[in-house]
């Protein structure tokens, strides 16, 4: 998988669960709302003053994970949104597809058990018996490990390797184990600190198709992926963050973009230097404008991790669609703990 792409893909399908809603089209629009589900976590108190104690804030999944956790919850999470995704996308049988999951990794600082070939599992056995299943490739890169995801699906269908792609991500910070993580390294809300992870999940899917097949049997192709860019730097737990990784990854994916009116969504989570990264990297790698609007999932679903790209995607594309994004263009980006940065951009399809 090279470092950055350029072409065109259709976005023709969406799926989506979240804390704000169990379908795409719902959950986007209880985000444009303003609508969020974080709330109290009933699995760990952590120190909010001195001497007083509380439940993490955070947001979780109502309803489809039967109170399960770990890789059974997402399992369920990933059965769920691709289901949806396919559906929307209103994908024939007999179409031939290759599926690109995003996850935190196989066993990521032990926050997590061991789940990899599981959800594999359960994405061959989601999709419909009448696609065919060429396919399933595991991303296991963190937070950006979603739109690492559309990007090496839209590198397979622009070279002509495959006509239709399902990709996305699936994670949970909202468990019993995922938050001792979180605690231990000292990333919760905890006093005296007064910026950190919000913890949330999510699960979600696209369907990619090369816009000649979606023209073909008459798809609705809701965006484009126009650009995808990743870029990856080593951890430095001893120096701060200078944005250039960030800013090269955008400056690429922005390449030819000339619009006054700039619409970003990412994946902050309320902790300072995710936001100290991008300050950084605007000069470095955004175009010239004038207005700068940006979304950020976490503020109502919590920080979802490998999902997050996916969740930010998934916006962008219906505000397009739609028309209230303003703008015909809207750059997307993620960055994972582990060092992956990556960049969509997203844009509207005209003539569809």
């Amino acid at each position: 998988m090279s470092d950055d792409w350029k072409g065109q893909i259709a976005i023709t399908g969406m799926g989506l669960v979240t804390p704000v809603g169990l379908k795409a089209d719902v959950a986007i629009a209880a985000m444009r709302a303003g609508i969020s589900r974080l709330g109290e976590l009933p699995y760990l108190e952590i120190e909010v003053d001195e001497e007083e104690f509380a439940p993490v804030i955070g947001a979780e999944v109502p309803v489809i994970p039967e109170g399960q956790h770990g890789t059974q919850k997402l399992i369920r999470f990933v059965a769920h949104s691709v289901a949806d995704a396919i559906s929307d996308a209103r994908l024939e049988n007999q179409t031939e597809v290759e599926v690109f999951l995003g996850t935190a990794g196989d066993r990521p600082a032990e926050r997590v058990l061991s789940q990899t070939q599981d959800l594999k599992d359960a994405l061959i056995e989601a999709i419909p018996a009448g696609l065919q299943v060429r396919d399933v490739k595991i991303l296991p890169v963190g937070r950006a490990a979603a739109l690492q995801a559309i990007r090496a699906a839209a590198e397979r269908i622009s070279a002509g390797e495959i006509q239709v792609a399902i990709a996305g991500g699936v994670d949970s910070w909202a468990s019993p184990r995922s938050l001792l993580w979180l605690r231990e390294q000292k990333r919760l809300r905890e006093f005296p600190k007064r910026t950190g992870i919000l913890p949330g999940d999510a699960g979600g899917f696209v369907v990619l198709e090369s816009v000649a097949h979606a023209r073909s049997r008459g798809a609705a192709m809701q965006a484009f992926v126009t650009a995808a860019a990743g870029r990856n730097q080593a951890a430095r737990e001893d120096q701060p963050e200078d944005g250039r990784t960030l800013g090269e990854t955008l400056k690429s994916a922005v390449q030819g973009i000339d619009d006054p009116h700039a619409l970003v969504v990412s994946d902050f989570n309320g902790e300072r230097y995710r936001a100290h990264e991008w300050m950084l990297a605007v000069p470095k790698g955004m175009w010239r404008y004038e207005t700068l609007r940006h979304w950020h999932p976490a503020e109502y679903i919590g920080d979802a991790g490998a999902a997050s790209g996916v969740v930010s995607t998934a916006w962008a594309a219906q505000a397009l669609c739609r028309g209230y994004a303003k703008t015909p263009h809207v750059l997307v980006w993620g960055a994972s703990d582990e060092g992956a940065r990556e960049a969509l951009m997203i844009s509207q399809a005209r003539g569809s």
